[in-house]
């Protein structure tokens, strides 16, 4: 029975990785995790444009959700600025009060959508994150060269 052993040879060489030990039993962690400036989550310039194109045919539609949110969250923030100056002329009599309007209301439903718009947001660039994550790993796993223990190295 022969014992397979992965070499992380190719992780190893990559921008932000450290060299990975030859590995022998399958306790052990079988590649490299990539060392990162920001604590272990990889900045978006890491991607290389080969990993972005696959990240863009994987959801075509997420770079037109990342202007959309923004766009949102700030029409949401303007908004809530206007309704409380609004409620706030009312409060010190500035401004009568407009039959069937409650400024607090007009304000929390702003303030509701401040909150949900930059969930939205931050939730469609967590899964941007991750996608390209995904994809960054899976070419780190390609890379990764089979050779048997024992065998002569050529």
């Amino acid at each position: 029975m022969y014992l397979i052993l992965i070499s992380a040879s190719a992780i190893a060489h990559t921008r932000f990785s450290r060299p990975a030990p030859r590995l022998t039993t399958a306790s052990h962690r079988w590649f490299a995790a990539p060392v990162t400036p920001r604590g272990g989550v990889p900045a978006a310039c890491d991607f290389s444009s080969q990993q972005r194109l696959r990240e863009e045919a994987e959801a075509p539609f997420a770079k037109a959700r990342l202007f959309v949110w923004p766009t949102l969250f700030a029409a949401a923030v303007v908004a809530t600025y206007f309704a409380a100056t609004g409620m706030l002329a009312v409060a010190v009599g500035a401004r009568e009060q407009a039959a069937g309007s409650s400024p607090l209301v007009d304000l929390g439903i702003d303030l509701t959508a401040v909150g949900t718009t930059g969930f939205l947001w931050k939730r469609e660039l967590d899964a941007r994150d991750s996608r390209l994550r995904r994809i960054a790993f899976g070419a780190r796993l390609a890379a990764l060269r089979v050779t048997q223990l024992g065998a002569e190295s050529c």
